[in-house]
């Protein structure tokens, strides 16, 4: 089993779980592509005009930036626990 949606899931309940304050992060619109396991939600953080996209994913989904995989993108690889 898979449960990129469970931990989309507990990060929105514990920024819900945050006294209101100028630091407050707001995670909502929680959706899922079921082919990869990958889920998405945006992410806002009181006071910042930017909007974030928080993706959850396992390790191994086909993900991409500007067309190469993700993991090239970072100095370290993911690795293994």
């Amino acid at each position: 089993m898979i449960y990129p949606g469970f931990i989309v899931s507990k990060i929105r309940d514990w920024a819900r779980k945050e006294p209101p304050s100028t630091e407050r992060i707001t995670v909502d619109n929680h959706q899922c592509n079921g082919s990869y396991g990958v889920h998405q939600a945006r992410v806002q953080l009181a006071g910042d005009p930017i909007t974030y996209r928080l993706i959850i994913a396992p390790a191994d989904a086909p993900i991409t930036i500007n067309g190469r995989p993700i993991g090239e993108h970072f100095a370290q690889p993911l690795g293994d626990r």
